[in-house]
């Protein structure tokens, strides 16, 4: 059988794809113009007569030969009394990260209870230094990988190897260089994602209109995070970031290229084609987001005063006895070491993670707009999400929209400022299927009797 459909179980998956009367469109790929992913799932027609158990959380494999085509999660299943049938819906296995967010992860915490994402992210930092200092910074790649495994509760990995998948880019985008007081915007150094990082606290607050501790989110601030699945969107944009299963364990990571012509099919091989032109109206766009003063970020020490017997500190910092430590009233009495103490929070030595791991004056989180052009149509950023690129001791922090080629944002403000032509072709699935060309913004396995594919592109018209 070319196609099949089976329930992934131990100790073999169990094939039941005789009691399958029909099936939906099933993704294999697919992305918004602007790049971001979407995971969608798909429907299919059970006979009543199937003998074995598939229900609510019941995880779903789809194949073409010996190609993983999707994994899924059933969603609900709906019985029809008149045709004896059930419909069954199928989630794509990445909306599961849809239901989490940074407050709580799927791994266990060795006392009966779960860590929280951030302390996930904390295990799995890199000491990176920036202006003599070090900081632990989390990976562009580690991230992903760690959001990935968020997925259901024996996680999946992800593949950063696999041939014509993934390819290492070369990038530099308009930043600001760590501790610059004046804001002034620089090219950063052409880099690989090798020097691509993220702080912890910063991806504990994406999204949060403001800058908060982990014991100043209550229950209301925490359930209303961004998904684990807002992050990793807003994160694989920035470099065009896709994934295609590999096995029902891993999803190999796919680089999304862009300007895909159809000239790989001849005639006789497109059995359907749709065009539609998308011309766009805006020539310019914005991003608007708030986030810790920006100056402030990687300054060391510089600027914060020794404390002094007699004098009056309130929420201010000052170095001590060699730790950095903030007043949490109005007190004159001598800091103390220890974490949480009544008068003073002693925090790390890392000056940038200070307002994150005990609570500031909110003044401190601002708002930043940058643009370009004219007519300016909106981005969508997160606030306090902040990619920042380390090379040779020097930080920077990438700005999202400064022009179309050099932002962080690219593809987004690609898809509000140029003009687009979409087009659908129906052809062979082996014409796509393992071949490799993964440069098409979306594939499906449009009809399985007739083992044909529907592809999608977006490109620029000459």
């Amino acid at each position: 059988m070319l196609y099949r459909i089976e329930i992934n179980t131990t100790p073999s998956n169990i094939d039941f794809s005789d009691y399958v009367q029909s099936i939906d469109k099933v993704l294999y790929k697919t992305n918004n113009r602007d790049k971001t992913i979407i995971a969608e799932g798909y429907t299919f027609k059970l006979t009543e007569k199937c003998p074995y158990t598939i229900e609510t959380g019941t995880r779903i494999l789809f194949w073409r030969n010996t190609t993983l085509i999707h994994i899924g999660i059933v969603e609900k299943k709906l019985y029809d009394e008149d045709n004896h049938i059930y419909t069954v819906y199928v989630n794509h296995v990445l909306s599961e990260l849809k239901k989490r967010n940074t407050n709580l992860t799927r791994q266990d915490n060795g006392v009966g209870g779960y860590k929280t994402f951030m302390e996930v992210l904390l295990e799995n930092t890199s000491e990176v230094t920036i202006e003599g200092f070090g900081y632990d910074l989390i990976l562009f790649k580690d991230l992903i990988d760690l959001i990935v495994n968020e997925t259901e509760q024996a996680g999946l990995n992800v593949d950063w190897t696999g041939v014509n998948f993934y390819t290492e880019p070369s990038f530099y985008w308009r930043c600001y260089e760590a501790g610059d007081a004046t804001l002034t915007e620089k090219d950063s150094p052409t880099v690989d994602t090798s020097k691509l990082y993220f702080l912890a606290q910063q991806i504990n607050c994406s999204g949060v209109n403001g800058i908060y501790a982990p014991s100043e989110f209550t229950d209301e601030m925490k359930a209303d995070k961004p998904s684990l699945f807002d992050i990793l969107v807003q994160v694989c944009v920035l470099l065009g970031i896709n994934f295609v299963a590999k096995n029902a364990t891993t999803l190999y990571a796919v680089s999304v290229r862009s300007d895909m012509s159809d000239s790989y099919l001849s005639d006789d091989e497109m059995y359907k084609i749709e065009t539609e032109d998308d011309i766009t109206d805006a020539t310019g766009a914005e991003a608007t987001y708030g986030t810790y003063d920006y100056h402030l970020w990687f300054g060391g020490w510089s600027g914060i005063p020794d404390w002094a017997p007699g004098s009056y500190f309130e929420e201010q910092y000052v170095k001590y006895g060699g730790n950095i430590y903030r007043a949490s009233i109005d007190t004159s009495e001598e800091p103390t070491v220890g974490e949480g103490q009544y008068d003073w929070y002693q925090i790390t030595s890392d000056i940038e993670v200070q307002a994150y791991i005990s609570p500031i004056s909110q003044e401190e989180f601002v708002q930043y707009n940058h643009r370009y052009g004219v007519k300016c149509e909106n981005v969508n950023w997160m606030d306090n999400f902040n990619p920042i690129i380390a090379d040779s001791g020097v930080g920077y922090f990438a700005i999202p929209v400064t022009d179309k080629q050099h932002s962080c944002a690219m593809y987004l403000a690609n898809a509000l400022t140029l003009d687009f032509r979409h087009k659908t072709i129906v052809c062979p699935a082996e014409k796509i299927i393992d071949v490799g060309l993964y440069e098409y913004d979306s594939i499906y396995i449009e009809d399985i009797n007739n083992d044909t594919v529907e592809i999608e592109t977006n490109y620029r018209p000459m």
